[in-house]
């Protein structure tokens, strides 16, 4: 066997406890079991791997210090409770017309915004306990507040 052949034939079991990204293929920082979602190797699927109560999400690595820990331009990972849902509203994008919401989440440490667009605009309701991971932390005119984008997941964990 050539050096180049042993080389990579180690190179799995030295990596076997790290995820890659399923796009381009590079590792991913959280070791594997560590975190949720296809980003951490423990791949979301079907509907209830998203939202269902007891989907993958929901027996997952402990979430962040909470919501007084959110940066913006940063991922997040956290656990909080609905405080509120407002009403839907159509929008329209670049992309088209869309249906989007806002729900407020709440953590002892304080609250934030959660950007819902189009079929989650109708998956939260007030007082259930939510998880999110993968969740993108923006400033929106001068306060922060979170959207789920493809990469992201969020499970109802309960009332």
């Amino acid at each position: 066997m050539s050096a180049s052949s042993a080389n990579s034939a180690s190179e799995p079991a030295a990596n076997a406890d790290r995820a890659t990204c399923p796009t381009c293929g590079r590792p991913i920082s959280a070791p594997l079991g560590q975190g949720t979602g296809p980003r951490s190797g423990s791949p979301a699927t079907g509907p209830s791997a998203s939202w269902g109560e007891g989907g993958p999400l929901a027996s997952a690595a402990p979430a962040s210090a909470g919501i007084a820990a959110l940066r913006p331009n940063a991922e997040a990972t956290l656990e909080a409770t609905v405080a509120s849902v407002g009403p839907t509203r159509e929008v329209v994008t670049s992309r088209g017309p869309a249906e989007v919401a806002d729900a407020v989440l709440q953590d002892a440490s304080g609250t934030v915004k959660l950007v819902l667009w189009g079929p989650q605009t109708t998956k939260l309701q007030p007082g259930q306990r939510v998880r999110l991971a993968g969740a993108w932390v923006k400033e929106y005119r001068g306060r922060l507040q979170l959207s789920l984008g493809r990469n992201a997941s969020m499970a109802v964990l309960g009332p």
